[in-house]
């Protein structure tokens, strides 16, 4: 009778067609379904990595990234940083506008502790080195005498859906990942402790053993 209940049981749990007895071909297909039923934690599919978007710049031959706020000349980084690339950000993000003086100055002086007429000539000059405009008529930036300067290259910009950075994706299993290995390193070496104080007797120290010997 015992038999007959646990063979039940077990068909209402797992199927008629898989059991200890049945004869049934084991594919991928039988075999995913039968794991599916037997753990009750069902593996979910992983959702789709999130893409963030970043708005590109263009001008001549020059491509700028705005969210990375690095520069391209040809598909090549160009270096560029500090205060330059500060002042390079401005004008982009009004082309063919005037940037005032002020505007500058508070964008990069805000505490206004330098020579601000001659920290701000030797801003653009580096600027106009960096994008190679250096000829005797301006190709990207204009001088607007004692008002400002204006970005007179056309800019188009586009917006590029990217991926985002795998570390993001991978840093999570890899942190799990570490603590079960530690858990582990940790339960074996208890337990190899535990089996050498098992099976291999304490040695007493030589003075304990010479004053027992001595009484």
């Amino acid at each position: 009778m015992w038999p007959f209940r646990a063979r039940s049981r077990w068909r209402a749990r797992f199927g008629a067609g898989i059991g200890p007895s049945s004869r049934v071909r084991f594919n991928s297909q039988t075999l995913n379904c039968f794991l599916t039923r037997c753990h009750p934690c069902r593996i979910e599919p992983q959702p789709a990595r999130e893409c963030s978007s970043t708005v590109v710049k263009t001008f001549a031959e020059f491509e700028f990234d705005d969210r990375r706020r690095r520069l391209c000349a040809h598909g090549k980084p160009v270096r560029i940083s500090g205060q330059t690339l500060e002042l390079l950000c401005l004008l982009l993000d009004q082309p063919g506008e005037l940037i005032t003086r002020e505007q500058i100055e508070h964008r990069l002086w805000p505490d206004r502790t330098v020579a601000f007429d001659h920290s701000l000539d030797v801003v653009v000059s580096r600027l106009r080195t960096v994008l190679g405009d250096r000829g005797p008529s301006p190709r990207y930036i204009e001088t607007v005498p004692r008002r400002g300067y204006r970005f007179i290259e056309p800019v188009t910009t586009r917006i590029e859906a990217r991926p985002a950075s795998a570390a993001r994706y991978w840093r999570r299993p890899l942190v799990t990942y570490a603590a079960v290995a530690i858990l582990a390193a940790i339960v074996a070496i208890l337990f190899a402790r535990t089996r050498y104080d098992r099976f291999v007797p304490s040695r007493l120290p030589h003075s304990t053993t010479a004053s027992a010997r001595e009484r």
